[in-house]
């Protein structure tokens, strides 16, 4: 009866600010989310590195006078910033540092969407209905 009042006494939720992240995906072996961890960074700085190389080359060659590569150009910005916040992540208690990080990746993975989306109807506008989309952009 006693053990009762104390689990009472206790809360149940494991939200503490100064917790240490748990693995939920493998409980029993945390190991495998730092193996997750790791590969998703190790992607993600392949993709910073290929971003980088794309924004130099359209500066470089001064390509971002053509309306087609300034939409490469900003889908490379957004998906740079988004490798930023994929290389940062990690298992963070909650807090400020774990909504920042969550923030930061759902904008910017909705950045990238949104790009793909116009550069999609930039190519649509163009093959199917032969409309020159240079007029659209502000």
């Amino acid at each position: 009866m006693a053990s009762d009042v104390q689990n009472l006494s206790t809360p149940s939720t494991n939200i503490l600010p100064n917790a240490t992240p748990v693995c939920t995906l493998f409980p029993n072996e945390p190991h495998n989310c730092d193996v997750i961890i790791n590969i998703k960074r190790a992607m993600s700085s392949i993709s910073l590195v290929g971003c980088v190389f794309m924004i130099f080359v359209i500066w470089l060659f001064r390509k971002y006078t053509v309306f087609a590569q300034r939409l490469i150009l900003y889908l490379s910005i957004g998906a740079l910033m988004d490798c930023i916040a994929y290389i940062m992540g990690d298992m963070h208690p909650p807090g400020p540092m774990c909504e920042f990080q969550a923030f930061w990746m759902t904008y910017f993975d909705w950045v990238v969407l949104m790009w793909v989306c116009a550069i999609t109807f930039n190519l649509g506008m163009i093959a199917t209905r032969m409309m020159k989309t240079d007029k659209y952009e502000w």
